[in-house]
């Protein structure tokens, strides 16, 4: 908080969502307050080797990474690794330098997504480690991916203005003044990128849910 900056909060899901507009927004659940939105993991430092003695099948594999908070809440993935090729039919991929969270996200656990040239980009849930700590996986070909790898679970924007209205938050954006953002129905920490509409052309200062149940929004 800052001194003369204004704050917008609501409540959802036994959380207050907090923000001013110039930083991260938080939320708080009576005893902790974590950042609101679940952060794009990043690939950049991830690496590994690739050895015998696994099951993998002979082809190309890479990598994506998601950080989970602790409200099951999955974040965006991060861009492929580089490639790692197997060449026969025992191997297995030994990653390391998995991408740990910031702690005041309140991350507490990470997907691991495979796919391969096969696959083309179809991303497949591989693994998930239970923790925001273990920075090392060894792939030996044991699990077939399934599940999809998220395509847009983006974080909310920079906000001052938030509200609760049927099951999801809208809030303003003060890099787009007039511009509304809403989470994911039941969802409200992760923001798609194309979950906004513009209301009006001057910068937004105020939401409120009518009683008619409607939400109105308000300009400066």
């Amino acid at each position: 908080f800052t001194a003369g900056v204004r704050v917008g909060t609501t409540q959802f899901e036994n959380h207050m969502f907090i923000g001013n507009g110039y930083v991260t927004p938080y939320k708080y659940n009576g005893s902790a307050f974590t950042r609101h939105g679940v952060p794009q993991a990043s690939s950049s430092g991830m690496t590994g080797a690739v050895s015998g003695g696994g099951s993998i099948t002979t082809d190309t594999y890479y990598y994506k990474v998601a950080f989970v908070n602790a409200q099951a809440a999955i974040g965006d993935v991060s861009t492929a690794t580089t490639a790692f090729a197997i060449s026969s039919a025992s191997g297995t991929v030994n990653l390391t330098a998995i991408p740990v969270a910031p702690t005041s996200h309140g991350v507490g656990s990470r997907r691991i997504y495979r796919a391969n040239t096969t696959t083309a980009a179809s991303f497949g849930l591989l693994a998930t480690l239970a923790d925001n700590t273990t920075t090392t996986y060894s792939d030996t070909g044991a699990v077939t991916p399934t599940v999809a790898a998220p395509t847009d679970n983006g974080e909310p924007p920079k906000y001052n203005v938030i509200c609760y209205h049927q099951g999801r938050l809208f809030c303003n954006d003060l890099t787009n003044p007039g511009y509304v953002w809403y989470s994911e129905i039941n969802e409200p920490y992760t923001f798609a990128s194309t979950n906004f509409r513009k209301r009006h052309d001057f910068e937004l200062n105020a939401h409120h849910t009518h009683a008619s149940g409607r939400l109105r929004t308000y300009d400066s």
